[in-house]
């Protein structure tokens, strides 16, 4: 499960959107915003910033929330449109 709530929100008046995610095992994870494009960051669709870098979140479908603001990775409001919550779930050996 992956879901963004709100799935519309307004960044200029403060408003941010909560990155909600469940795994059924513990994996290390990237999770990137983009804009719309393919479904990996080397095809199309433009980086926009990194929220986590090989963070390890738990198991057993507990839900977890990670929060975007709006802003790129230098901290500017992006422009109005459509963005991707990317995951690169790294396999447990």
């Amino acid at each position: 499960m992956i879901e963004a709530v709100p799935s519309i929100f307004d960044p200029t008046i403060g408003e941010i959107t909560s990155i909600l995610f469940n795994f059924e095992y513990s994996h290390y994870t990237n999770i990137f915003i983009k804009t719309e494009g393919r479904a990996k960051l080397e095809d199309d669709g433009i980086y926009i910033k990194k929220l986590h870098e090989m963070k390890r979140f738990s198991s057993r479908y507990a839900i977890h929330t990670v929060v975007w603001d709006g802003t790129d990775a230098e901290g500017n409001i992006v422009d109005p449109g459509t963005y991707l919550a990317y995951m690169e779930v790294q396999e447990e050996e």
